[in-house]
């Protein structure tokens, strides 16, 4: 096996007083952010179906919002089946899509959850007070 070797330039330029790093550098640091962002929750939105609402927190921003689970009108699934590509793998997304009263959908993508099915199940037991 060969070695990779990664040549990253790291040029300073000073321009009026404020130091400008080259673009290779912010190129490595936004390759890594989404990688570490893909490791670490696959998603930016953590979810979280409590006894009285469901709890949407977005990561970066922090921004959290609480749906009643009365405000929930429908809930439904989508699979979709994409093209195959050359390798012939047809590729499939099953979607949960939660319907709001005032016309908002919340979609939440079963890739993106691992513990996408228990969610789904405590979301349908809290609204429809199957417990």
């Amino acid at each position: 096996m060969g070695t990779i070797t990664l040549a990253v330039t790291f040029t300073v330029v000073n321009i009026r007083g404020s130091y400008i790093f080259a673009i290779p550098f912010m190129m490595v640091v936004a390759i890594f952010g989404f990688f570490y962002f893909r490791k670490t929750n696959n998603s930016l939105i953590k979810i979280t179906a409590a006894p009285e609402c469901l709890v949407l927190k977005y990561l970066i921003s922090r921004k959290q919002i609480k749906i009643s689970y009365q405000d929930i009108t429908h809930i439904g699934i989508t699979h979709i089946s994409g093209p195959q590509d050359s390798v012939r793998y047809s590729a499939e997304y099953t979607n949960l899509d939660i319907v709001l009263l005032n016309g908002d959908t919340v979609t939440l993508l079963k890739d993106n959850y691992s513990n996408y099915d228990e969610l789904k199940e405590a979301i349908r037991r809290h609204r429809f007070n199957l417990d």
